[in-house]
């Protein structure tokens, strides 16, 4: 090739200067995906309305499907059934007319709740309850509702507070059991009898048992019991000169005669002595036996 001469056709196109400058050249940016339409998530069919109605841009027209669906969903619902809500700010006297509709009482005094069997209402309490329910717009069904979980959550822990004073009790008249040993058996009936002798009713024992434990009521009694013993019996030695008829109960008097019989076979010497009817168990048991007969017969 000549100076000034063009060069030959495939020289551009083979040569390495060609070919670097057109490697050189890049390919242009695809343009960016267009957003996902806001009705691209409906089905086929709402896609149809929008593009029938023109509301394929968001210009409000989501808003106006939304209405023209919810249009639909109320289709054959009865007038009476449709309830406006009125605005945030509205009075007191808008949102009453509401509840009314929904069916709150016309007053505090119409709501009829139906406690569970045993459980027993505090009036004034309920009374309270009931102001509060009218006043928030509650109707029967719904006051029912709250009142069965309240009365449900009281009901679980009284239960449980019983179990475990149950437990206590249990645990501390093994206590007392162990405490009194061999004498176990006789402190139980002088409280028995204590009670009798005391009158003490079901309601007294009661107190007593929430103030004491029943381990520390049965101890109070049997400590009482155990004084009308002292006072009561002839000892050994007595002369059997003074009755205590007015001090000894029935049970009292059959008690302390069925251990003396006990004493007495316990030793074959006393046993005899009885038996040829002479000595002290002899008057004593004579005396026993009187003082038993004058409460059976009423003296």
């Amino acid at each position: 090739m000549t100076e000034g001469s063009v060069p030959a056709i495939d020289t551009l196109s083979t040569g390495a200067p060609a070919a670097q400058a057109l490697n050189a050249v890049e390919s242009p940016a695809s343009p960016p995906a267009a957003p996902a339409a806001w009705y691209s998530s409906y089905d086929e069919k709402d896609q149809g309305v929008i593009a029938q109605h023109g509301w394929a841009t968001e210009n409000g027209h989501k808003d106006m499907f939304g209405a023209y669906k919810h249009l639909l969903d109320m289709r054959g619902v009865p007038a009476e059934q449709l309830l406006k809500l009125p605005a945030k700010e509205a009075e007191a006297k808008e949102w009453d007319a509401v509840y009314d509709r929904l069916g709150r009482p016309k007053t505090a005094a119409e709501y009829n709740y139906k406690a569970p069997e045993g459980v027993q209402l505090d009036l004034d309490r309920m009374g309270s309850v009931t102001e509060a329910a009218h006043a928030a717009g509650l109707n029967s069904a719904q006051l029912s509702t709250i009142l069965d979980a309240a009365v449900k959550w009281e009901s679980d822990k009284l239960a449980q507070i019983q179990r475990e004073q149950d437990q206590k009790d249990e645990t501390e008249l093994r206590k007392l059991e162990r405490d009194w040993g061999s004498t176990a058996k006789t402190k139980t009936e002088y409280a028995r009898q204590a009670l009798e002798r005391c009158g003490a009713d079901g309601e007294v024992l009661g107190i007593l048992q929430d103030a004491l434990g029943k381990a520390g009521a049965l101890r109070f009694f049997a400590n009482i019991g155990e004084r009308f013993q002292e006072a009561s019996f002839p000892s050994a030695g007595n002369t059997f000169g003074t009755k205590n008829s007015d001090a000894v109960a029935p049970m009292d008097a059959k008690m302390e005669r069925n251990k003396l019989v006990a004493s007495i076979q316990s030793d074959a010497k006393r046993f005899q002595l009885y038996k040829s009817g002479k000595g002290e168990d002899y008057e004593r048991m004579a005396r026993l036996i009187e003082l038993e007969a004058e409460y059976t017969n009423g003296a």
